[in-house]
């Protein structure tokens, strides 16, 4: 998801967002160095528990309102529950993206690529403020072998 003043702006945009906030973990899983993403400990605040994470790059567009708000709340711990048994025994990749303004706003948690419902609704039913202003942010995190 990328905004800008044409096809070629937003494409690029999105491009280098989800560099900074997908691709860093994926590298990070290889080089394991500290140097692309974070390694979160699942008993973290902000760790999964029952796994190992790594997480990107927390990105934001507009207001900094939602990254500022994902910074502060761990977000993944609340959204265990929902998430429940994840498809892949080694490895899982979680996205959440929260953005929008007003009373229209996107609240999404993907797993693996697809929708999941249950933690999107988890996630629509936390506390993250709702600016008059658009404010969009985008976080994701490989979630690493249980421990």
């Amino acid at each position: 998801m990328g905004l800008g003043t044409s096809l070629e702006e937003a494409v690029g945009q999105a491009v280098s967002l989800w560099g900074a906030v997908t691709a860093s973990a994926i590298l990070e899983l290889f080089f394991l160095d500290g140097s692309r993403a974070v390694h979160v400990p699942a008993d973290d605040a902000f760790g999964m528990p029952g796994w190992h994470v790594i997480q990107g790059e927390l990105v934001s567009l507009g207001t900094a309102a939602i990254a500022e708000w994902l910074a502060e709340n761990p977000v993944l711990p609340r959204l265990a529950a929902a998430l429940g048994e994840l498809p892949r025994a080694q490895l899982n990749g979680v996205k959440v993206v929260i953005g929008g303004s007003g009373d229209r706003w996107t609240v999404e948690v993907r797993v693996n690529g697809d929708e999941h419902e249950e933690a999107s609704a988890a996630l629509e039913s936390m506390g993250w403020p709702r600016t008059g202003e658009f404010s969009m942010a985008r976080m994701f995190a490989l979630l690493v072998h249980p421990v």
